[in-house]
């Protein structure tokens, strides 16, 4: 298997515009894949018994979302601070894309932090 870059163009890609102060997601709201951001800034945000908090901001090259993949669901909110690009990656491609060929040890895909 070749290694699989996130941020390079592809077929199975969706690239999705965002405002500033518009929500990529919501906590709670299905997970059906996750998020690669081209530019922008975005701020995600997790709730607790004494309210709203800020988990981390995100920029361009990070990658959100595939965190919770696994449980179906998000666990966050994720809020552009600016005027944001992102593509996204459908749930079942990345799976795909995830498992090893029984034939190599190879990691299966890099950001283009590496």
């Amino acid at each position: 298997m070749s290694t699989f870059n996130f941020f390079e163009p592809n077929p199975n890609q969706i690239v999705e515009y965002f405002h500033a102060g518009e929500y990529i997601f919501h906590n709670g709201t299905p997970s059906y894949g996750a998020f690669g951001i081209c530019k922008g800034r975005v701020e995600l945000i997790t709730k607790n018994d004494e309210g709203f908090f800020l988990k981390e901001i995100k920029k361009s090259g990070d990658i959100i979302g595939e965190d919770n993949l696994d449980i179906h669901y998000f666990i966050y909110d994720a809020l552009a601070l600016e005027d944001t690009e992102v593509i996204f990656y459908d749930k079942n491609f990345i799976i795909d894309v995830l498992e090893p060929d029984d034939d190599t040890d190879e990691e299966p895909y890099e950001d283009d932090d590496e």
